[in-house]
């Protein structure tokens, strides 16, 4: 009796090694890629320095290593674009890029995982995604701002040990309006 045991046993753990195997193999391959924004509707933008390229709509400007100290610290961003904005608008709608050297050991889950430390929302989050070619995740949460809604999404892209990060600010009823232009951008987006 003992024997039959110890067979099912293994028998069960190798069904269940051989169904995580084959979810894992396939996952990559059923990964959600977003299309580029159209060319004859946006500029490419190149960093030679940190190895990306990426398409923005032709009618924003963008800044390059971008500074600003938030409640969390100073940040540098290697570039962020922005939307043309009109003065009635309470925040202008900003998609910006920070490249980040990260130990060997560091997974695309960890680094996650840090930037939700302290986050009062429960963010929603999206794993099944391809960016740049690799898996990715993009997590959107919602915070308020000197009494403004903000929504944010981040895109997390680990290659190698290099962290690309992805941010899309905007209001939180503004929000909806460039989230596709937002998708197009990481859509174009190449890793070199």
């Amino acid at each position: 009796m003992k024997r039959y045991i110890i067979t099912f046993a293994v028998i069960l753990v190798m069904l269940v090694a051989l169904g995580v195997y084959a979810s894992c193999a396939t996952s990559s391959s059923k990964l959600e890629v977003y299309a580029p924004l159209q060319s004859n509707e946006s500029l490419e933008y190149v960093n030679a320095t940190h190895g990306f390229s990426i398409r923005y709509p032709s009618s924003w400007s963008y800044i390059e290593n971008y500074s600003w100290v938030g409640s969390s610290g100073s940040h540098t961003w290697q570039v962020m674009f922005r939307e043309p904005r009109t003065q009635e608008e309470p925040l202008p709608t900003e998609v910006y890029i920070g490249v980040f050297s990260v130990s060997s050991g560091e997974t695309l889950q960890s680094l996650v995982k840090e930037s939700e430390a302290g986050s009062s929302v429960a963010p929603i989050e999206n794993w099944g995604i391809k960016i740049g070619g690799v898996p990715s995740c993009i997590v959107i949460n919602e915070s308020s701002q000197y009494e403004l809604s903000i929504k944010t999404a981040w895109a997390f892209i680990l290659k190698g040990n290099t962290e690309y990060l992805i941010g899309y600010d905007s209001s939180g009823e503004n929000f909806d309006t460039y989230l596709d232009t937002f998708y197009g951008m990481l859509g174009s987006l190449e890793l070199n």
